[in-house]
């Protein structure tokens, strides 16, 4: 990628944010941001079914989606390998 001099972008480099002071906004870091995860989008998708579940009385499918839900979010939480020090 072209440095933000040379008319590119300044956080190019992938999944990156700029870490700002509170009140003056001034750049203090780039933080590097998690990598595309479906795991959201699933346990969005499961909350529904639990919900329309509950809603129309029907528990069997509450229960399939809390157990859909509990699955979403041990795959969202789940670490990938990846370790920080700190």
């Amino acid at each position: 990628p072209q440095s933000p001099d040379m008319g590119g972008y300044a956080l190019a480099g992938g999944h990156e944010t700029l870490a700002t002071s509170l009140l003056d906004a001034q750049p203090q870091a780039v933080l590097e941001m998690p990598h595309e995860s479906p795991w959201p989008v699933l346990l969005a998708a499961a909350l529904a079914v639990m919900f329309y579940g509950i809603l129309l009385d029907a528990y069997a499918l509450a229960a399939l989606g809390a157990l859909g839900g509990a699955g979403g979010l041990i795959g969202w939480f789940w670490p990938r390998g990846e370790t920080q020090e700190t």
